[in-house]
């Protein structure tokens, strides 16, 4: 969980208790828990987002609930390896590639109108004389930054349910394997 670190002297010493996969266990059990809460509240946050008039003939559509659907929680098999197991909480940008721009803004070069009916177009055929910024509505870093220690109290909790299970399965183990 990138972010969060365990520096507590108890968390050290019940680690160490554990045996390879069982260790491991243990970490990916309580990282996917942290990053269930992060993922929850990004979800909600995107489900706040305005968004463009729906059009069924442009790549990446921005019907209401995409950007929310194409949230996940994932392993990062690039930041994992045998010390450290990272997940992250990011958006499909096939599904919903217009999400970079509700997450960091953007600078709007063409003219947006307003219907009789009160939606909103583009005119891509005339452009701004001066670019407008756009300011982003964070659902990811905001999900982040107001939920980091809910996800890092959930990965303890996780930890205190998970543990006394893992011990009593590695103890089984072994005492299977001496038989």
């Amino acid at each position: 969980m990138a972010g969060s670190t365990f520096n507590d002297k108890e968390w050290i010493a019940a680690f160490a208790q554990l045996q390879g996969p069982m260790k491991e266990s243990l970490a990916r059990r309580m990282c996917v828990s942290g990053g269930k809460v992060l993922e929850q509240e990004a979800k909600r946050n995107a489900a706040r987002v305005k968004v463009w008039k729906y059009n069924p003939t442009s790549f990446g559509s921005q019907k209401k609930g995409t950007l929310v659907k194409a949230i996940y929680l994932a392993r990062n098999e690039k930041l994992t390896n045998s010390y450290q197991f990272t997940y992250t909480v990011s958006w499909n940008r096939k599904i919903a590639p217009y999400g970079k721009f509700v997450e960091f803004g953007y600078k709007q070069i063409y003219v947006v109108f307003k219907d009789r009916t009160g939606e909103f177009h583009t005119n891509k055929k005339i452009m701004l004389k001066t670019p407008r910024p756009v300011p982003a509505t964070s659902f990811l870093g905001k999900a982040y930054d107001s939920h980091v220690h809910i996800a890092h109290q959930a990965m303890l909790e996780r930890g205190r349910e998970e543990f006394p299970k893992l011990i009593r399965e590695q103890s089984q183990a072994t005492e299977t394997a001496d038989v």
